[in-house]
């Protein structure tokens, strides 16, 4: 997955506090299931794009491919 949706997970429980890691977990459960499914699906195929150019480029800078 893309970074952004640790940005985006990180972002729907902000603030709150938990007292165990099992709270924690519950929440990013409950945020998770929360997210778009088209939000997942580009983030996905992003991704995906990235790898490609990666390979293209043999590992060098492939910002440019993008």
């Amino acid at each position: 997955m893309d970074f952004s949706v640790w940005g985006m997970l990180e972002g729907k429980i902000a603030g709150k506090v938990f007292a165990t890691v099992d709270d924690l977990k519950a929440a990013l459960e409950v945020a998770w299931a929360s997210i778009d499914d088209g939000y997942l699906l580009r983030t996905v195929n992003s991704v995906k794009k990235r790898l490609r150019a990666c390979v293209k480029a043999r590992g060098s800078n492939f910002e440019i491919l993008l």
